[in-house]
């Protein structure tokens, strides 16, 4: 008896690959709603509108996403303003998360670091092409600098970025920047391919990154690597601040020795 290829058409023994097989327990309903809650990462709350034109769905869809949330407690409802907040189990929830991932040491490092130069300290994370900031410590100044947890900037016009990316290999390098023309933010940032892999040579010989304008101008920073327990780069340690408290006997005298004591022991996997 001839056996017949099943309903996609594969012939019979055929191997399933990770691909299919995750489509097939692919939930939409789920994943949508997943997106609903990953907008409160950059928001501090949401409206219908909002939702809606963020995550290109009709307003029916959110809606129901939206209140299937706050009866289940995710999300809390404010009618006056119609507006929708975190609810206490998302808190719970991103509290429990907060405590197991490793955060709480990159944080008190961070502290250690911001007390040590007096200056904002942060750890991100490479997200592809760009660098996603995890934790940060603001200094207790005004700053010419903001960058919110969450946010992502362009690494290769970044310190943090360039920590990061003067460990990855050749291939991967061309893979994240095909193009051999890089767009300039400022005078000071680097243009090309060509340029950025010679800088990254440096950075990795050196151990540590220093931009001076690249992204903004008057802004500088330091960034050092951070290790996994396998000795993986996986972070970076940086402090950010106005250029002119950036002189070299600033960077090598305070800034450098504070990250690089940050950076001695490694960070958990989870972390990053």
């Amino acid at each position: 008896m001839t056996e017949r290829a099943d309903a996609r058409g594969r012939p019979p023994g055929a191997r399933v690959s990770d691909n299919e097989r995750d489509r097939a327990y692919f939930l939409q309903t789920l994943a949508r709603g997943a997106a609903v809650l990953d907008l409160l990462a950059t928001h501090d709350h949401l409206t219908l509108k909002d939702a809606s034109q963020a995550l290109d769905l009709d307003p029916s869809v959110i809606y129901r996403l939206l209140r299937t949330w706050t009866a289940t407690g995710y999300l809390d409802y404010d009618p006056a303003t119609k507006r929708y907040h975190p609810g206490l189990k998302l808190m719970r929830l991103a509290t429990k998360t907060h405590s197991t991932s490793g955060l709480p040491d990159i944080e008190e490092r961070l502290q250690r670091v911001s007390r040590a130069v007096d200056q904002t300290a942060s750890f991100s994370v490479l997200a592809g092409r760009f660098v996603l900031y995890v934790a940060r410590v603001v200094a207790n100044k005004a700053l010419m600098y903001q960058v919110e947890i969450g946010k992502t900037l362009p690494a290769y016009a970044t310190a943090a970025g360039h920590a990061m990316l003067a460990y990855l290999t050749e291939a991967e390098l061309l893979e994240l920047y095909p193009e051999p023309t890089l767009l300039g933010y400022t005078q000071h940032t680097v243009r090309s391919r060509e340029a950025l892999f010679e800088m990254l040579v440096e950075v990795r010989e050196k151990g540590y990154a220093l931009n001076r304008g690249q992204l903004g101008a008057g802004i500088a920073a330091v960034a050092v690597p951070v290790r996994d327990e396998q000795g993986r780069v996986v972070g970076a340690f940086s402090v950010a601040g106005p250029a002119e408290q950036f002189g070299n006997e600033d960077v090598y005298r305070r800034y450098l020795p504070a990250l690089l004591e940050a950076a001695a022991e490694p960070v958990e996997q989870r972390t990053a």
